[in-house]
């Protein structure tokens, strides 16, 4: 199957899913990741804002992309097997003139 016909078929797929989310509000998805192929995530991947700073796990775009190809296999096999956990994230607060705190979004 060719790239463009994967993106679209996943597309109704995951169109599918949220409608069940919100017809279903109570039942609980133990696992999407039979979804995402390792295009999905290269294609993702190169969606992603090469200026951004870096996440709470400190790699920067630039050296995760350092083999990626290898990288993306790895990451796939874990979601696969059911062996990634996403890290945590980091909050930061702001104050604010009136004494309170607002979070950094």
């Amino acid at each position: 199957m060719d790239l463009l016909r994967e993106a679209e078929a996943r597309r109704t797929k995951f169109r599918g899913i949220a409608r069940k989310a919100r017809e279903n509000q109570g039942e609980v998805f133990t696992s999407l990741a039979h979804h995402l192929t390792e295009e999905y995530l290269l294609t993702s991947f190169g969606k992603l804002r090469r200026s951004a700073a870096t996440g709470v796990d400190t790699i920067s775009c630039k050296a995760y992309q350092e083999d990626l190809a290898i990288r993306i296999e790895h990451l796939h096999q874990q979601m696969r097997n059911q062996q990634y956990h996403a890290p945590d994230i980091r909050r930061v607060w702001i104050d604010k003139d009136n004494g309170k705190q607002r979070p950094l979004v």
